[in-house]
């Protein structure tokens, strides 16, 4: 009797299997479970004496594709203490689970004053970063 059982026990195991199943290791699950915290990447900019770097203007470019990312206008005191925003979860479809390539350029006086490569990618929920300078210090 315990033999049967347990043919039985296999035998369900290997029938509820998905036959078609294809894992394509750098994409996302259909159906997963988030939890609602929203997740964002910053880089710190900074003079010598550790003072806050204002930029002019700032943008994250992919390059992949050398597509310039929308952001969203972060509060504007995150600009006076050197707080930018190079990519946020409203961005979680660009950077695939393996990771890509983004450049974080500022300018100030329109001349590119930083220029900064990271690596980046989402968990299928969140971006995360990979590699990437997130504190910076800008020589006078």
């Amino acid at each position: 009797m315990k033999n049967i059982l347990l043919f039985i026990f296999i035998i369900s195991l290997f029938t509820n299997c998905e036959k078609d199943a294809t894992i394509i290791p750098c994409s996302c699950p259909e159906r997963l479970l988030c939890t609602e915290e929203y997740r964002s990447i910053h880089v710190e900019i900074t003079d010598e004496a550790g003072l806050p770097y204002v930029l002019d203007e700032f943008y994250t470019t992919q390059l992949s594709d050398g597509q310039k990312i929308t952001l969203t206008k972060p509060d504007p005191v995150a600009y006076t203490l050197g707080l930018y925003l190079v990519l946020e979860d409203r961005n979680l479809d660009i950077a695939d689970k393996c990771g890509e390539e983004f450049k974080f350029t500022g300018l100030k006086n329109g001349v590119e004053v930083i220029s900064k490569t990271f690596t980046i990618k989402n968990n299928c929920c969140h971006i995360e970063l990979m590699k990437g300078e997130t504190k910076v210090v800008i020589s006078k």
